[in-house]
């Protein structure tokens, strides 16, 4: 029998259960996030925007990069995209036996999420954001603001909106991707949540 043949005979066994058990739990461990912002704010209209382009990766409160350039080989090697970008730490907040940092960067990560998720109390599994607890807190409270979001009424919910909410979309047992139920398009649009082929393009050009 073929290494092939050996490999789809496991996967038919308890292996096969298993993966599907974590193919279950994607929702968990990996997120998908929008953050939604206003043009007008209770009810006064903002003015003087400034748009910019802007990409931020906050790794273990301990080092951050931050700038135009998608966090990418591409677009930060220097060679291809005009681009930029900095990584930045503080050599007195490291983590080390154990103990995480707690430098700016820490304080910077703790007041984005306080700005997108609001004040929620308690809040000091966000001092551990790799924790279940924290996971589970933070996607729980991104769901409530997609529950608002897509309400047929948003006036009388506002003032309990952040802007952290879940993507609406779900992972099969199979592993397909879905939109939540009852929402084939994002609220108030006719934009497909998960997009459509086109019927002119090749995929090349669209993906």
């Amino acid at each position: 029998m073929s290494s092939q043949s050996n490999i789809c005979v496991a996967l038919t066994g308890p292996v096969r259960l298993f993966l599907g058990y974590l193919v279950q739990q994607v929702s968990v461990f990996t997120f998908d996030y929008a953050a939604l912002l206003f043009p007008t704010l209770f009810g006064q209209e903002l003015t003087n925007s400034c748009d910019f382009s802007l990409l931020l990766d906050s790794v273990d409160d301990e080092y951050i990069i931050i700038g135009s350039a998608n966090i990418n080989q591409r677009s930060m090697d220097g060679a291809r995209d005009s681009e930029i970008a900095i990584g930045a730490f503080q050599p007195n907040h490291i983590a080390s036996n154990n103990r995480p940092p707690k430098g700016q960067i820490y304080a910077f990560r703790r007041s984005l999420w306080y700005e997108h998720l609001g004040d929620i109390g308690d809040t000091s599994h966000f001092d551990n954001p790799e924790s279940l607890n924290c996971i589970n807190l933070v996607n729980r409270f991104a769901g409530t603001n997609w529950d608002i979001y897509s309400k047929d009424t948003f006036e009388e919910y506002k003032y309990s909106f952040h802007h952290l909410m879940r993507y609406p979309i779900e992972v099969t047992n199979n592993g397909a991707i879905t939109t939540l139920p009852g929402f084939e398009c994002f609220p108030d649009t006719k934009a497909r949540i998960l997009g459509s082929k086109s019927d002119y393009l090749p995929p090349i050009l669209t993906t």
